[in-house]
């Protein structure tokens, strides 16, 4: 199967102690109600600035900024979310740096052939 090293690759990033440390985390905030509510509450009216933005020259949002900051504030001063940022941070971080490791080695194969030739070309590598 074409797919097979793909999920096998996940597999494997799964067992990475980033990932497992990020997953522990996820559970132990859906583990806290008060803590996922605030969350849930942050994200929503995250959603309602973004809406509101569109209509910034007719309305004012700075009540709505200065309500999300103080739940940033309170979220991000318990240890229990400040691990999950930690965790998701770290697992990023290895993602990032794998997406590059396959990324790259993909990129280089592609500007073997006639249109990879003229991007190099164009990007002043060939």
């Amino acid at each position: 199967m074409k797919y097979d090293a793909v999920y096998t690759f996940t597999d494997a990033v799964k067992e990475t102690d980033e990932y497992k440390a990020f997953a522990d985390a996820v559970r132990k905030v859906q583990a806290d109600a008060e803590l996922r509510e605030l969350i849930q509450t942050y994200e929503r009216l995250n959603g309602e600035l973004s809406t509101m933005e569109q209509y910034s020259a007719y309305v004012s949002t700075k009540a709505l900024e200065d309500q999300i900051k103080a739940l940033r504030k309170d979220i991000m001063s318990r240890p229990l979310a400040l691990s999950w940022q930690q965790a998701n941070r770290d697992l990023a971080r290895l993602l990032d740096e794998l997406t590059d490791i396959v990324f790259a080695g993909v990129s280089d194969d592609l500007e073997t052939g006639r249109m990879g030739k003229i991007h190099a070309r164009h990007r002043g590598t060939l």
